[in-house]
């Protein structure tokens, strides 16, 4: 994935992750819920336990609530076509 996926056709980027200061990769929200990552590039064993607690935390804080784009990012309807 290239960051210029994170953005759609006029430039407002959907939800991103990052690490150490850079948007490492983008995220959503599935009809069920969870949530769904695709990183740009390997992170380091750190940062991937690291993601894997901010995807639970993610989880926690939003609970029943639906997050949703209203123009989804190219990354982000991948993600969608592979719930």
């Amino acid at each position: 994935m290239t960051v210029p996926r994170l953005f759609d056709r006029n430039g407002n980027a959907g939800p991103t992750v990052w690490a150490d200061g850079q948007i490492v990769g983008g995220w959503i929200q599935r009809p069920d819920g969870k949530n769904a990552i695709e990183v740009a590039r390997g992170l380091s064993s750190t940062h991937q336990l690291l993601l894997n607690e901010a995807i639970d935390q993610l989880q926690l804080v939003l609970g029943d609530a639906m997050v949703r784009a209203r123009f989804p990012a190219p990354v982000q309807k991948d993600l969608f076509a592979r719930a």
